[in-house]
């Protein structure tokens, strides 16, 4: 008799079953949290240390319970935010700083749905509209929902092995289905914003609440623009990393394209990146049937008692349709007031743009200069006190201005090195020191040398050094 999982896998999900079984208990059965497949991501994510990973998975039903993800869920599900665009403030985010969350009709080879990441964008710009609390709700939602499409993909590949192998006998062993991303990250843009107060404020965001909430989903990074000089920080860089983790990453120069094409076909690539996949963020149709990926089996009193645990929740198919059709009418305000437009707005899908635009950093639009009356007539009068004293004194005060402002921009950009170089020997030398010390040494002249023969390169290799560190248990 053939099993779901390997021996292994079942006893280390029973163990953590058994460990925490009145906090499970207290969770509302959802299959995507309490499920089998849940409970693996965090045990292959730990290398299979139950000890670990059950302290992980407490902590994981903790958070989503302080920070009522169920209802994030339930939203996500049956209440219309079906696309990220959906998302509170998904839009106005995405359109700052350009993403995929994960789709699953782009898929590379191996047939990992694929998921994109580009930084060409300023964070002190996402964090001008948006408040930290915010981009935080966002990223929240965002995981929530791309481990609710993995969930439902990987329940259908499974379902289609089993009708594929409707005999136990005729299956193998550890049958069942955990799928996992490819994601692709273009580093064409980045430079010292991403590594300030904003920067940083964004990306341990991100770090915070992925790494220890959602383990286990990344398949394969492949990072493209990547500066050439790289190379020789990988070679010491991948000395310190176990071969299943330098097995998650491939590094790409400028001249991408071909590499890509080894991992996924050309039509399957974004058409921002060259490609021909003109999806972005299209909204994704979940099966809520009682069968379905997200059923559960469940009396009918306890369903009632977490409607009235969280009553702004619904699981009304119909109204998940029209939540949708206000978010879309939200995202695009008519331009026409007229019944016969009205009618044919109803009429038409929710579907947000679903066409990816080439990554460009956003920018500000140009102050409108003004001037108030007293400073007008200040101006006219020194204007036409044109005398050698008064040109003497503008003369001296736009020098002195020019100076100042020379030497602000000059100590904002050694300052802003020494931040970046400072948080880069931090991340690596925090990692590699105490076995590796020769390497860190080595590593380090590298970065010294690339930070003053290439500094937009050297801007990219952090972030790059922080993505490949901290992916580790991604």
């Amino acid at each position: 008799m053939s099993r779901r999982w390997t021996e292994a896998e079942e006893l280390g999900i029973a163990e953590i079953r058994s460990r925490l079984k009145d906090l499970i208990a207290e969770q509302t059965p959802f299959p995507e949290v309490v499920g089998d497949r849940r409970l693996l991501r965090f045990l292959r994510g730990k290398q299979m240390n139950i000890d670990d990973a059950t302290d992980l998975y407490r902590d994981f039903l903790v958070w989503r319970r302080k920070n009522s993800v169920d209802q994030i869920r339930q939203e996500i599900l049956y209440g219309g935010r079906n696309s990220p665009f959906f998302f509170p403030k998904g839009k106005t985010i995405i359109d700052l700083a350009p993403q995929i969350i994960v789709t699953p009709h782009s898929r590379d080879r191996l047939g990992r749905p694929l998921c994109l990441e580009q930084y060409c964008f300023n964070p002190k710009d996402v964090l001008k509209v948006v408040t930290r609390e915010e981009y935080l709700y966002f990223l929240t939602y965002a995981l929530e929902y791309r481990a609710m499409v993995m969930e439902q993909l990987s329940h259908e590949m499974e379902e289609d092995y089993l009708r594929r192998f409707p005999r136990e006998d005729d299956r193998v062993d550890g049958y069942g289905v955990i799928l996992l991303d490819y994601t692709i990250r273009d580093l064409k843009g980045v430079g010292f914003n991403h590594l300030g107060s904003d920067g940083r404020a964004i990306l341990k965001a991100a770090l915070d609440i992925g790494l220890p909430n959602y383990p286990e989903y990344l398949g394969k990074s492949h990072m493209i623009n990547v500066p050439t000089l790289f190379s020789t920080m990988w070679y010491f860089l991948k000395q310190i990393l176990d071969e299943p983790t330098q097995a998650k990453f491939e590094f790409s120069g400028y001249d991408y394209l071909n590499n890509l094409q080894k991992d996924i076909a050309i039509e399957n690539i974004p058409t921002c990146l060259g490609g021909e996949f003109e999806l972005y963020n299209e909204p994704f149709t979940f099966d809520t049937s009682p069968t379905g990926p997200f059923g559960y089996a469940q009396a009918e009193t306890d369903r009632a008692a977490f409607l009235r645990r969280t009553p702004r929740l619904t699981f009304d198919a119909a109204t998940a349709e029209v939540r949708q059709a206000q978010f879309y009418d939200e995202l695009h305000p008519a331009s026409v007031t007229t019944a016969a437009a009205s009618a044919a707005s109803a009429t038409a899908t929710s579907t947000p743009p679903q066409t990816a635009t080439n990554c460009k950093p956003s920018t500000a639009p140009p102050a409108t200069a003004t001037t108030n009356t007293k400073d007008t007539s200040k101006m006219a009068s020194v204007t036409a006190a044109s005398t050698p004293a008064a040109i003497a004194v503008t003369a001296k005060v736009t020098a002195r201005a020019a100076l100042t402002s020379t030497v602000t921009t000059a100590m904002a950009a050694v300052s802003n090195r020494v931040i970046g170089l400072v948080h880069f020997w931090v991340a690596f030398v925090a990692f590699a020191w105490q076995q590796h010390r020769w390497m860190t040494i080595g590593g380090g002249v590298s970065s010294l040398a690339l930070l003053v023969y290439e500094p937009p390169a050297f801007h990219a290799l952090v972030l790059v050094v922080l993505l490949v560190v901290v992916s580790r248990s991604w």
